[in-house]
Parts: structure tokens; sequence; C-alpha cells
């Protein structure tokens, strides 16, 4: 039965986009667990977890940190804990997809700053029709997948996570390719990228009958 405290934590979760947009996924993560305050949602349905350094020791004993993911604002921890030692956590899932999203939008403004700062024969970067069109992609995905979280409940999870990585992935792989042409980029903004995708494949594959 889902508590009220529940329903409050769930509605807020939007919240933690915002923070993610704001000042990356670290700090998100751990404002993510302050609002669902479960630990055993910590660890994926694969037994792995990804998780700012500041929430290590909620995990289970048994887990192991078998390594690091760099981000653009620090770096997560990567940890084993074994099948069975986590939960379909459908909070967890909505809170984790919303600050893959925050992270989207911040790998963009990173790209569109520094295209903004750029010129070609004297026009911004920005201006260029192809890069416009490029843009304009990333904020339509961005779009689909605002509404795609803020429209399906907890039991419609399941129907949804395919669509969602699919656009996540394609606006980090578009975001990415602003910084230049062959989209290939190395330091801050490419750890960002890869970290919102590796979060999403430790906490993939919510199933509607486990559910929480």
């Amino acid at each position: 039965m889902t508590t009220d405290t529940t329903l409050v934590a769930v509605r807020d979760l939007p919240k933690c986009r915002g923070t993610a947009l704001a000042h990356g996924l670290e700090q998100a993560l751990a404002e993510l667990h302050q609002r669902v305050r479960s630990t055993t949602a910590l660890v994926g349905q694969h037994g792995y977890s990804m998780l700012p350094p500041s929430l290590r020791d909620l995990l289970p004993t048994s887990s192991e940190i078998i390594g690091t993911q760099a981000t653009d604002t620090g770096e997560l921890i990567i940890a084993r804990s074994g099948p069975g030692s986590g939960e379909s956590s459908a909070p967890w899932w909505t809170g984790v997809a919303w600050i893959r999203l925050g992270g989207v939008e911040r790998l963009n403004k990173q790209a569109t700053d520094r295209l903004t700062g750029r010129k070609v024969q004297g026009r911004p970067t920005i201006t260029l029709p192809l890069v416009r069109a490029s843009v304009g992609d990333v904020a339509a995905a961005i779009a689909e997948a605002r509404y795609l979280l803020a429209d399906t409940p907890d039991a419609g999870i399941p129907r949804i996570q395919s669509r969602f990585d699919e656009i996540v992935d394609v606006a980090v792989r578009t975001s990415l390719k602003l910084f230049g042409a062959s989209g290939y980029v190395v330091g801050p903004p490419s750890n960002l990228a890869y970290a919102i995708t590796r979060l999403g494949e430790v906490y993939a594959g919510i199933d509607q009958k486990r559910i929480r």
C-alpha cells in the first residue's frame, strides 16, 4: 500500500531533474535518495549500483566497489552486490529517469553555450541552419521524454522504458555532436554523457510484476 509520505516523495521526483541540470548527477542522486528513502532501491535488478560516494555506506555489506564513472562535476562509484540484492522500485527508476533527463539538458546547455561563443564567417555558430536543426532535435527529444515521465503511472513504466532510453540516447549523441563535426569530445562533457548512459543501464529492467 502506498503511504502519503511516498506519494509526496513521488510527486516531488521531477525536482531531481532541476538539481541534475543545475548541479550535476551526484547531487541529484543524493537528493533522490532523500526523497525515496529506500536502501534496497539503490541496487538495480541486476545487482549493480551507481551512486555518489556519499551514499556508499548505505549499500549492502556484501557490496564490492568495482569502479568509478567520472562525471562533469566529480565521479560516481559503481558497486556490485549480486542478483537479488535490489528491487523493482518504480519511484527510484522514475527519479533516475528525471535525473538522466536533467543531465541531458545540462549537456545540451554546455554544448549550446560553447557554440554561442564561437563564430563562423562572422556569424555565431549557434545560428547556422544545421546547428539550429540539431538543437531543435534535442529540444523535441527532451519535450517527449518529459511528457512520457509526467504522464505515466508506476504500472506503465515497463511500457515506456525502451522509448525513454531511445530518446535519451538520441539526445545525448546529438548534443555531443554539437561539440564538433566528429562528435568526439574528451573531458567533462563526454564524462557526463557516458554517466547518463550508464545510469540507464544500471537501473534498467523494471519488471511490472515486481513493481513496489
